[in-house]
């Protein structure tokens, strides 16, 4: 079978494509533009969308549907302008597109609007008017009759064609300068214009050729093997490149790459990625890389294996097809009769044949001319002695012996009686035939997947142990303990590696560890396929192939779809002489491994915004309260994806997949240092970038709060000093007008109508000759005087001295009432708590003088009771069954002298002065005691004292 395929003789690209499939939702790309800020905008039939690398972002019209794109300027940084194909003009703002409308003075109809680089050129139907960026009218052109066909550039003056009666085509150029508008008129006969690094291009469609205005020849397509109509012409990285309508043309190794795709743009990014737009198939990225790149014309067998051997290239299919490349195409030269793909191919010096294995057994000369085939066999491998190894087991049996006698070992195989040698290992018994042919018969329910002869060793692991056996001599052999999960051993040039689920570590051939590098950096991923030379081990993993120093095991390179390989399926790579090769459904990539440019990217995070509670923030400058910041970021990652790695503080680096913010809330006060960046998932990283700000301490942390508190402090010191100063003072006076007072209330107490009342009794019982009685009267009398000027010098006297005092006083009361007076005293717990002296007696003598002295019936009956009501407060009460006080207030207003006891206004004033200084609740209550018809009942007299 014949392959159309092609090599490029120099530097090639793998390519990525965007587009029904893909965000974007679209195949129809009118035009590319990367901005100032490395954002490629994409114009096209789904609307403009925005793509940083990572993720497309559709820019909207506002307030309206997507439309499609043609055409896309940016002036000035920042500033995008994108056309539609009805001519009108939008503008990015923010993240969305805005109308913007043409001048008034233009009319409505507008046939064509160009983007300048400096200025807008509006085109209606007699007139071009010009205007900059910022709406200023800089000229206006009247042009010649004729139809309108599109808008150049070239040299810096932009113009256009016209096609008019009796000339093939007119070129009227406009160009401002001076804020005058010059005209030019040519004649053209040509049929290819485009702007190529400020030239005019002619091309000569005869001789498939292209020129400059000088008629220097600048491509030559002749030898291309297909037609191609080229559009446009692009210089990047020292190669020119060619939209066509057929796809892209590479005039250096005359290839045409992305067949019947439709070139609109080609435009190479920061990172060295070359982006291509296409009418009809999408947007493509072309990756840079310096290899080779062989198509496969065969788009249902995949590449299974590949093998490499001087000039000799050969592959083979997931089918039973083998091919062999040579120098133009591939084709097959081999077709298994059982349909099974090779399950391993290599060369065997020792015989000088290829040796192809997997269900069945084929050899070929070094010419691959076919040899001998031999069904049912499965893998083989060579070992270090030049004998095959099966490591297909039929029946449990891994056999191993010369090439030659493979072809024999079939009717071995069918005999059930083989004979046995001896044990020499728990696992499996060692067979001999004739003297060649060894078999390893491994015992029942043994099972190891990877198993390998070496020398006279037979490498396998069962469980989380790997065994060396030596086959000849049972004493002899090593096992090594796996400390971690067991996945697989592979032998590669007397090399043995252990893959572990966090390892891959390397032992030789005495069983001892010589290497190890951790399972990181895409490592941990699955490995599929594991091969080696002199100076590289090769690791396929399910998603990118690793190519460590196989004297080390360090990291060296990283290929994967994004920088290189060219099919997404690939899932194995072999490395022959320092020559990577990688499979997959659209070809064979080759690489040169070495000290070479391997496309990397160079990723790039800058700082966006900062928003605090969804604030937009400028500066660095915040308060203790705006602690939960967002950090909006933009990166540009072009060539591959990867993680946001960043850190505060110098603490710890922390990774996240989230690219676009990063959140840190609840931050305290101080000085902060948040560095970003951006590590691809090829090993490039962007610069670190730096961030510092600081939260303010709250306004009671500051120097100047905790000065002024200190001042303040000071001065409601002073403050309080000096009002301490006034209440001693008041205080004093307080006290002076309460010892006043107590002057008072002794006067009071000691008023003419008491002593009067006194001795007028003490008459009587003289005249009617009871003399007993008066020595009894004139003793008490004399005890309570003499209480009373002990007392009237203290502020303060036990509750029972008051106690006492008060029944002497009753006592005295009660022979004047001719013993019809009642007297009940109750006392509290404590009698030795200390009240103001003589507070009561004034109480007691105007219940007597206005309750009980007019009650003409009865008995007359007073009574006083004491509570405590806590530690600082006593609760005296004091009843009497007297006429009550409106029938005394009716007496008193009929005769004056019955007026209100001064000495209960004495001590009222007494209690009053008392709380100021004591800063406690004191005073007196009065209730009426009246039965249910409102009869009087008596009064009662409730007095809150302070104690000490």
């Amino acid at each position: 079978m014949m392959l159309c395929a092609q090599v490029a003789l120099g530097q090639e690209w793998s390519t990525i494509s965007y587009g029904i499939r893909s965000a974007i939702k679209t195949n129809t790309i009118y035009d590319i533009h990367f901005s100032s800020d490395s954002l490629l905008y994409i114009a096209s039939a789904k609307g403009l969308w925005q793509y940083n690398g990572l993720e497309f972002t559709e820019i909207p019209i506002a307030n309206g549907e997507s439309m499609n794109g043609s055409y896309l300027r940016e002036p000035q940084a920042g500033q995008i302008y994108m056309q539609d194909f009805n001519g009108q003009l939008y503008l990015q703002i923010d993240d969305s597109l805005y109308l913007q409308t043409p001048p008034k003075e233009i009319g409505v109809k507008i046939i064509a609007i160009h983007l300048g680089e400096d200025y807008i050129y509006y085109i209606n139907g007699k007139k071009i008017f010009v205007y900059s960026y910022d709406g200023q009218q800089k000229s206006m052109l009247t042009y010649p009759n004729g139809s309108f066909n599109e808008f150049v550039s070239i040299n810096g003056v932009v113009g256009m064609i016209l096609s008019r009666p009796g000339k093939t085509k007119l070129m009227v150029s406009a160009q401002v300068k001076d804020e005058t508008l010059k005209v030019y008129d040519e004649e053209w006969s040509f049929n290819f214009e485009h702007q190529f690094q400020n030239q005019r291009l002619i091309k000569d469609q005869v001789k498939r050729q292209l020129y400059t205005p000088d008629q220097s020849l600048l491509i030559d397509w002749s030898k291309c093997s297909q037609e191609i109509t080229p559009r446009l012409v692009r210089r990047i990285s020292n190669t020119t490149l060619v939209g066509c309508v057929e796809g892209l043309y590479i005039p250096n190794s005359n290839r045409l790459m992305l067949k019947g795709k439709y070139i609109t743009d080609i435009l190479k990014d920061h990172e060295g990625n070359i982006w291509v737009a296409t009418l009809n198939k999408g947007l493509h990225k072309l990756i840079s890389l310096k290899s080779y790149f062989y198509p496969i014309d065969n788009d249902e067998k995949a590449v299974h294996l590949i093998h490499k051997k001087g000039d000799q290239l050969i592959y083979a299919d997931i089918g039973s097809n083998v091919y062999r490349y040579n120098g133009e195409v591939f084709e097959s030269f081999f077709k298994s009769p059982k349909k099974s793909y090779p399950k391993n191919l290599y060369f065997d010096s020792l015989h000088n044949v290829y040796v192809f294995s997997g269900g069945y057994l084929q050899t070929f000369s070094s010419n691959l001319e076919p040899l001998i085939y031999q069904g049912s066999y499965g893998k083989l491998v060579k070992d270090s002695n030049g004998y095959a190894f099966n490591k297909f087991r039929i029946g449990g049996r891994c056999l191993y012996a010369k090439l030659e006698d493979f072809y024999t070992i079939q009717k071995h195989l069918k005999s059930k009686n083989l004979p046995q040698t001896r044990y020499t290992s728990p696992h499996y018994k060692n067979v001999l035939y004739n003297g060649k042919i060894n078999s390893i018969v491994f015992k029942e329910n043994f099972k190891s997947e990877d198993t390998y002869k070496w020398k006279n060793q037979l490498i396998y692991h069962y469980k989380d142990t790997l065994y060396y056996d030596n086959v000849d001599s049972p004493q002899v052999g090593y096992q090594v303990p796996i400390h971690s999960r067991f996945e697989k051993v592979s032998v590669i040039n007397s090399r043995v590696y252990v893959q572990t689920g966090d390892s891959l570590l390397e032992f030789n051939l005495k069983a001892e560890r010589v290497n190890a590098t951790p399972r990181t950096n895409g490592l941990s991923q699955t490995i599929e396929f594991l091969s080696g030379d002199d100076k590289y081990l090769c690791v396929t993993t399910f998603d990118a192939v690793h190519v460590l120093d196989i004297a080390t095991l360090k990291p060296l390179y990283k290929f994967t779809p994004q920088n290189g390989i060219a099919s997404i399926d690939f899932n194995k790579a072999w490395v022959y002489d320092g020559l990577l090769y990688i499979n997959g459904s659209q070809g064979i990539t080759e690489i040169t491994l070495g000290e070479q440019y391997y496309a990397q990217g160079s990723p790039s995070v800058t700082l966006d915004a900062v928003y605090i509670d969804g604030e937009l923030m400028s500066g660095n400058q915040f308060s203790y309260q705006q602690n939960n910041l967002k950090i909006n970021l933009k990166l540009r990652s072009f060539t591959a994806n990867g993680k946001l790695h960043w850190r505060l503080n110098n603490n710890d680096w922390r990774t996240q997949e989230e690219f676009k913010q990063i959140r840190l809330d609840g931050l305290q006060y101080g000085n902060y240092n948040l560095e970003v960046y951006w590590l691809n998932d090829l090993g490039a990283q962007s610069k670190v970038l730096k961030y510092e700000f600081v939260i303010h301490k709250p306004y009671w942390l500051q120097w100047w709060f905790l000065l002024s508190t200190l001042g303040g402090s000071l001065g409601l010191a002073l403050i309080w000093y000096i009002r301490r100063m006034r209440q001693l003072k008041l205080r004093n006076e307080l006290e002076n007008n309460l010892i006043a007072s107590q002057m008072t209330a002794l006067k009071s107490q000691m008023n003419p109508h008491f002593i009067f009342n006194a001795l007028n009794s003490i008459q009587s019982l003289i005249v009617y000759q009871r003399t007993n009685e008066a020595f009894d009267y004139v003793d008490k009398f004399s005890v309570l005087l003499r209480q009373i000027l002990n007392f009237s010098d203290q502020d303060f006297i036990p509750l029972n001295e008051e106690i006492d005092m008060l029944r002497n006083y009753l006592d005295m009361e009660k022979m004047r009432f001719d013993g019809n007076l009642g007297i009940e005293i109750k006392p509290c717990e404590d009698t030795n708590v200390q009240i103001p002296s003589m507070i009561i007696q004034p109480f007691v003598e105007n219940a007597i003088k206005h309750g009980l002295l007019h009650k003409t019936t009865g008995q007359k009956v007073i009574k006083i009771r004491f509570e405590l009501l806590n530690d600082d407060t006593l609760i005296c009460e004091v009843f009497d069954n007297g006429i009550g006080r409106k029938a005394a207030q009716a007496l008193q207003s009929e005769n004056k002298r019955f007026g209100k006891s001064f000495s209960t206004n004495a001590t009222q004033k007494r209690l009053e002065l008392l709380q100021k200084v004591q800063l406690k609740r004191l005073g007196i209550e009065y209730s009426d005691l009246e039965d249910a018809e409102g009869n009087a009942l008596g009064t009662k007299v409730r007095i809150t004292i302070p104690i000490e």
